[in-house]
């Protein structure tokens, strides 16, 4: 067995992620304006195109509509998407050579996300986007976000059943993923076996089946 470097992906799911890839998303983008979308609804797909690409036009974009829609309406769920998109500007500033300013952004930013969960503990699609978010600041920061992301898995973990198959599989792959940082091997690889056991076919019992396979080798 050998321990792999854990990269987040951003994959299609129906808590989450609205599209694969940046054409897909630019596709979306166009004709979300055309129908009229709020800006929660833009911001979230300006959030997850600079998951894929960190183009400063689009953060920029993504951070101007959901910081108004949230001090409009109050909407967790814009609170949250503002918050994780400060993180994903972090990594921007990282490359950037601005290291401070990354550290601040990934705290500022972790800090509306906890604050979105406060207004709305029992929204899933929230509390998933924590733990992704919270995995993958803690793997590529000093910044750690394991007690959140254990609550969340926590909470989740007692409304599985609530839960479709590929939202399990996505469940259980990510909690794979916070055993393997906690260094609870045996642990990790329950958890992607249950991935794999709940959707193989979906994009994270994929995922979890290739991890596995990893750890075999």
């Amino acid at each position: 067995m050998k321990k792999i470097l854990i990269t987040i992906l951003l994959l299609t799911c129906s808590q989450i992620f609205s599209f694969e890839n940046v054409k897909d998303g630019l596709v979306l983008l166009k004709k979300t304006r055309a129908n009229g979308g709020s800006k929660v609804e833009l911001g979230k797909i300006y959030h997850d195109l600079a998951g894929f690409e960190l183009n400063p036009e689009w953060i920029e974009t993504g951070l101007n509509l959901l910081e108004e829609e949230y001090k409009i309406t109050g909407n967790p769920e814009a609170l949250a998407y503002w918050g994780s998109l400060i993180t994903i500007e972090g990594n921007l500033k990282y490359n950037n050579g601005d290291f401070m300013g990354a550290l601040s952004s990934l705290e500022v930013g972790g800090g509306k996300i906890d604050k979105a969960i406060e207004l709305d503990s029992n929204n899933v699609s929230l509390r998933f986007l924590r733990i992704i978010n919270g995995i993958s600041v803690g793997e590529s920061s000093p910044v750690d976000r394991t007690n959140v992301v254990e609550s969340d898995i926590k909470y989740i973990n007692g409304v599985i059943n609530t839960l479709n198959p590929g939202d399990r599989a996505m469940f259980y792959y990510y909690n794979g993923l916070l055993e393997i940082i906690k260094e609870d091997i045996l642990a990790a690889l329950d958890s992607l076996d249950l991935a794999v056991e709940a959707d193989k076919n979906s994009d994270y019992g994929i995922l979890a089946q290739k991890e596995l396979d990893l750890w075999e080798e």
